[in-house]
C-alpha cells in the first residue's frame, strides 16, 4: 500500500510540475504579446503624431503659398503700374526733344555755376569748440544750403531720365571738401558712392596746414584716378 501511494504521489507531483511549467510558458506568451501590444499602440501613436505634423506643416506650406501668391500678385500690379508711367513719360514731349537738347537741360538743373562743398568751412568760429554733433549738424545746413541749386528731383523722374542725367550729375560738377578732416569725409563719400565715384572728374580736398610731405603722399596718390584733382590747405 505505501509503494502504491507513493507512486500516486510522484504521479501527482509530475502532473503539477507539468502544470506549473505550462502555466510559465503561458506567462511568457502572454508577456510576449503584451509587448507587442505595447510596441503596436507606440507604432499608432507615432503615426498619428507624424499625421498631425503632417497635416500642420501642409497647412503651413498653404499659408506660405497663399502669401506668395499675393506677393506675386502686387510684384505684377507694380511692374505694370511702372510699365504704364515708363509708356506715358515715353509720349512725353521732353523725351521726344533731341539728345543734345536733354543733356543741355539736365546741365542746367544738375550742375550749378559754383562748385559743391560737400565739407563747407564753418562761418562761426565758435562751432570749432562746440560737441562734434552740433558741428555735423551745422556743416549739414551748410551743404543743404548748397545742394538747393541742384535739382535731383529730376533723377527720380523716370529710368531713362535717371540713365541719361546721372552722370552728368557726377562728372560734370565740382566737389569741394574744404574744411578740416575733409581727407575723411571724402574717403567715406567715395565709398559710399561705389562705382559712381568713376565719374567725377574735378574734386579737391583739404589738408592740414601743419601736415608734413610725409602724410599728404598718401592721399595725392589717389588723386590723380580723377581728371582734375588737388590738395588745399586748411585755414
Amino acid at each position: 500500500m505505501d509503494q502504491v501511494r507513493l507512486a500516486e504521489n510522484a504521479s501527482d507531483d509530475n502532473q503539477i510540475r507539468k502544470r506549473d511549467n505550462l502555466i510559465a510558458s503561458l506567462r511568457q506568451e502572454i508577456s510576449i504579446l503584451n509587448d507587442a501590444i505595447k510596441a503596436r499602440t507606440q507604432t499608432s501613436s507615432s503615426k498619428l503624431q507624424i499625421t498631425n505634423a503632417n497635416l500642420a506643416l501642409s497647412e503651413t506650406i498653404s499659408q506660405i503659398s497663399n502669401t506668395m501668391r499675393l506677393q506675386d500678385a502686387k510684384i505684377r500690379l507694380l511692374q505694370n503700374e511702372i510699365k504704364e508711367k515708363d509708356a506715358r513719360i515715353q509720349q512725353s514731349p521732353f523725351l521726344q526733344l533731341p539728345a543734345e537738347i536733354r543733356t543741355m537741360i539736365y546741365h542746367c538743373a544738375l550742375v550749378p555755376t559754383r562748385p559743391i562743398d560737400l565739407w563747407p568751412i564753418l562761418t562761426n568760429a565758435a562751432l570749432f569748440f562746440v560737441p562734434v554733433t552740433l558741428a555735423d549738424i551745422a556743416h549739414d545746413l551748410a551743404v543743404g544750403e548748397q545742394l538747393r541749386e541742384v535739382n535731383v528731383n529730376l533723377l527720380r523722374v523716370s529710368r531713362q531720365i535717371y540713365r541719361e542725367a546721372h552722370d552728368i550729375l557726377y562728372a560734370c560738377n565740382r566737389f569741394r571738401f574744404s574744411d578740416r578732416g575733409g581727407d575723411m569725409i571724402m574717403s567715406a563719400w567715395l565709398t559710399h558712392l561705389q562705382w559712381k565715384s568713376n565719374l567725377i572728374s574735378n574734386i579737391s580736398v583739404c589738408y592740414p596746414s601743419w601736415a608734413s610731405e610725409e602724410y599728404v603722399r598718401p592721399a595725392t596718390e589717389c588723386l590723380p584716378l580723377f581728371k582734375t584733382a588737388r590738395l588745399m590747405a586748411c585755414p
